[in-house]
């Protein structure tokens, strides 16, 4: 079982101070795994009043050995269907993130867009990923993706970026360096 450890971070956007609300915003974090993105996104430090979802390519029960899903809202992207899955159709996803978003506030956490881009193509997903973009700027909802760094080509990714800015996450050199004198 892997224990992450976390150090304090900054986030590098200036709005986005630790703490700070991030409401209406849609952002990719780089990840080249499920568990690299529950790192990252475990050090966004969230609002308990805000609801939580994650939508992943693991189901539940592989989840629970990478985080705490007690308070959290977790579906399984997967062609297998039932109770806490969403199918991998664009048009599904679609429905369900803008009912999701439609009440209250709180930050979706999506991994598996690169299964999505080679089931259904890049144009399509970016097209998918450009309405969501606009239907979170009017919510209260935040929506982090996490994308490899290396699954699109340039192109694309630069398309990719324009819809869905980078979300670098940084470690406080200063603290990185306190811990190794230690």
């Amino acid at each position: 079982m892997v224990i992450y450890t976390m150090k304090p971070i900054y986030l590098r956007e200036q709005a986005c101070a630790r703490g700070a609300s991030m409401s209406g915003r849609i952002q990719s974090i780089h990840a080249t795994s499920t568990e690299a993105f529950v790192e990252s996104f475990d050090r966004i430090e969230n609002d308990a009043e805000r609801d939580q979802i994650f939508i992943s390519r693991y189901p539940q029960s592989r989840l629970l050995d990478l985080l705490d899903i007690s308070e959290m809202k977790c579906y399984w992207l997967s062609l297998t269907q039932g109770t806490g899955t969403i199918e991998p159709s664009l048009e599904k996803i679609n429905h369900f993130l803008e009912s999701s978003i439609r009440d209250n506030a709180g930050n979706i956490y999506f991994e598996g867009m690169e299964w999505l881009i080679s089931l259904h193509g890049f144009d399509a997903v970016h097209s998918m990923l450009r309405t969501l973009s606009e239907r979170v700027s009017m919510s209260e909802w935040s929506v982090y993706i996490s994308i490899s760094g290396n699954s699109l080509d340039a192109r694309e990714m630069s398309r990719f970026y324009r819809e869905v800015p980078l979300l670098e996450i940084k470690e406080n050199e200063q603290d990185v360096h306190k811990s190794s004198e230690d």
